[in-house]
């Protein structure tokens, strides 16, 4: 793990640019300034019985208000080999394609060779994983323009994640001083035109000679000094400098710059006009304070001066775009775009940039984002990267998403909703990680880093275990599967579903969702945020809302030992036993839900049949609940309940609209048209 900021973001950048296309999957992780903004009096997470549409409006201003501190980036590249059955002895070309070396291109085609197909025999060998993690500090540069999104975004602390990341050893020193800039896609590229533009203008200066200036710079008029002071100064200076020339000769004195006279505006312009009418050989520099820098330069020193100045140019764009480049390479990446390596953003250095470069337009595998709990973190990129304002809409935010990272996993969905084993564990990131990767020899052996800090909440090592806990997890899964159904599938065998849609099979891209939770995000609810429908989202661990029941205003000395005695011991009419899972939404509200309890044999499928059995058993369970809770209490469907939240959201909207029109109204302001006006008149337009 690396530490990147000002110092070395281009080189650390470079570095993780070259291995990017060619990496099985990036884990991210972030460290944020706060992650909760109090909505009036209540603080803590949602209520978890609203839906993520409900309850998103308020998860989106913490992204909006606070900032990332940390963005942690770990990239793993397997190094599985497979040959076919009767393998031959690679030659001495495809050894050097194996190096990864300058050519991206062939890399990612080098890459591609080492992962196995179906029809290709597997080393029995446990495969391995090298991991490169980047540290990165984030801190808006305070030389930002006035329009620019990103600068109108202050820096807010909350105290208590202040506090937290104190006790973890956070650096807030070296995040303050040495921070790498970002800014928004939209100024990111005006930053990358203005340079090419700039770029391009000065080659066209240098190409033209001075006779040949335009008309408006040759009739430009002169400076006149008419004070006496101005003429005395300017014959002093101008002495000055012939006196530098001529005892030195034009290109034999050690000393070759000379640094004018600090004067006026005025005054410099004078001396700007005069000396290259005289002297077009001289190069004149901004000396700071006032002052004219000459430089006396041969041909050869010129051109590198040339060079020297328009490495600087090119490393400046660089440091303004700043983190910016390295979300639109994640980006990239993530969608299968090309990463051009010679394009004013990707190149290594301004030596390899070509302007007229033409952008690849193949379209290569797409690289998985990993996260853990990841959905604030991804929000936390779009307001940094995209437009700090989200959308107000869930619908349209999840549209947005995709439209960067189209494929995503989250460990913490894995872990919870498609294993047998940690489904009742803790799985927060410390916990996961002991469990499935530090007491899984096999799993630990197989990863090889360099990570030399094992710091939790440093963003690099937490995204490195979020990604080691993704390979344990994958891993535990083909192992379940293997016992089951999937025995036929060599695929999951080698975790091949990474290889993307492009080499995947349609007929197993369920597989990815159903067995992986491919771009299935963890809320802190009862829902699952699902990236690939934009319109719904399912209740967590294959529980459905007409089996799930609500039950308020219940006298809070009712424990959760209590509602388990009212549900245990039910079973079926063929004498299968019901099983339920409790969720604590306040002191006098909870929720209990049939579910059906997947083991490793399974193959976690929902369909017909498993629908009916838990409308089957959540039937038995609302009667339970009548019976326990039929006073005071109102035991209600999730159905019931959410379809009573959206009537009474629609209500208040409906109040509100008749507030405005009737204030509009008194105020003299022209009404409002109903809905069914405008109905009526589009019709009428068609």
């Amino acid at each position: 793990m690396v530490n990147v900021t000002k110092e070395n973001f281009i080189e650390q950048s470079n570095d993780l640019i070259h291995h990017l296309q060619t990496a099985a999957f990036v884990a991210i992780d972030e460290e944020m300034t706060g992650i909760q903004v109090p909505n009036g009096s209540r603080r803590g997470p949602p209520r978890k019985d609203l839906p993520p549409k409900i309850t998103y409006p308020d998860l989106k201003r913490a992204p909006e208000r606070y900032s990332i501190i940390q963005l942690g980036v770990s990239l793993f590249h397997s190094n599985i080999v497979a040959s076919p059955v009767k393998a031959e002895a690679p030659s001495d070309d495809e050894e050097e394609e194996g190096q990864m070396e300058d050519d991206v291109a062939a890399a990612v085609a080098a890459a591609a060779k080492t992962l196995p197909s179906a029809n290709q025999a597997i080393d029995a060998t446990e495969p391995t994983w090298t991991v490169r993690s980047y540290n990165f500090y984030m801190f808006p540069s305070s030389s930002a323009r006035w329009d620019d999104a990103s600068a109108s975004r202050e820096v807010v602390l909350n105290p208590s994640s202040v506090a937290f990341l104190n006790e973890h050893n956070m650096s807030f020193d070296l995040w303050t001083k040495q921070g790498v800039n970002y800014v928004t896609g939209d100024r990111a590229e005006q930053i990358i035109a203005d340079y090419a533009i700039k770029h391009q203008e000065e080659q066209q200066q240098q190409q033209t000679k001075r006779s040949s200036q335009s008309v408006e710079q040759t009739l430009r008029r002169t400076v006149e000094l008419t004070r006496t002071d101005d003429v005395r100064f300017f014959a002093t200076t101008m002495a000055t400098l012939r006196e530098w020339l001529d005892n030195g000769g034009m290109f034999n004195q050690s000393t070759t710059t000379l640094l004018l006279p600090s004067c006026n505006a005025f005054l410099r312009r004078a001396l700007y006009e005069n000396i290259e009418r005289e002297y077009p050989d001289l190069i004149l520099e901004n000396g700071g304070g006032g002052h004219i820098r000459v430089l006396r330069l041969s041909e050869l020193e010129k051109a590198e001066r040339k060079v020297k100045l328009q490495r600087e140019a090119w490393s400046k764009m660089i440091l303004n775009v700043g983190m910016w480049r390295v979300f639109e390479a994640l980006s990239r990446a993530c969608r299968g775009a090309p990463l051009s390596m010679q394009s004013p953003l990707f190149a290594p250095s301004f030596d390899t940039v070509d302007f007229d470069a033409v952008e690849p337009a193949w379209q290569g595998r797409r690289v998985p984002l990993v996260v853990h709990n990841g959905f604030m973190d991804i929000l936390f990129l779009m307001t940094h990267f995209a437009s700090p304002t989200l959308p107000d809409s869930l619908t349209v935010c999840k549209e947005m998403i995709t439209s960067y990272f189209p494929v995503v996993y989250d460990t913490k969905v894995i872990s919870t909703e498609h294993t047998a084993v940690w489904t009742n564990e803790q799985t927060n990131l410390s916990n996961l990680y002991n469990g499935v990767v530090r007491e899984n020899p096999s799993v630990l052996k197989s990863i090889i880093t360099r990570e030399d800090s094992q710091q939790e909440h440093e963003a690099a090592y937490d995204a490195f275990m979020t990604g080691s806990i993704y390979i344990g997890l994958c891993k535990h899964i083909v192992r379940e599967r293997s016992e089951g159904a999937m025995n036929s599938n060599p695929i999951l065998g080698d975790m091949m579903h990474l290889q993307g849609d492009s080499e995947y099979p349609l007929a197993l891209a369920c597989d990815q969702r159903e067995y992986f939770g491919r771009n299935k995000i963890f809320q802190m609810s009862m829902f699952t945020l699902d990236l690939q429908n934009s319109l719904a989202d399912a209740l967590k661990r294959g529980m459905i809302s007409s089996a799930a029941y609500h039950v308020s205003g219940i006298d809070p000395s009712v424990a959760t030992r209590d509602i388990v005695r009212c549900c245990s011991d039910l079973s079926d009419a063929s004498g299968r036993k019901v099983e339920f899972n409790i969720v604590w939404v306040d002191d006098t509200t909870f929720i209990v839900a049939a579910v059906v309890r997947r083991d490793a044999s399974s193959n976690g499928s929902t369909g017909n049949d498993a629908a009916a059995l838990l409308q089957d058993h959540g039937n038995i369970i609302k009667q339970a609940l009548q019976t326990r809770f039929s006073k005071q209490e109102k035991v209600v469907s999730l159905d019931e309940h959410f379809h009573a939240l959206e009537t009474a959201n629609d209500e208040q909207l409906g109040w509100i609209g008749w507030t405005i029109d009737k204030v509009s109204s008194m105020l003299g302001f022209p009404a409002k048209r109903k809905a069914d006006d405008v109905d009526v008149a589009a019709r009428v337009a068609y």
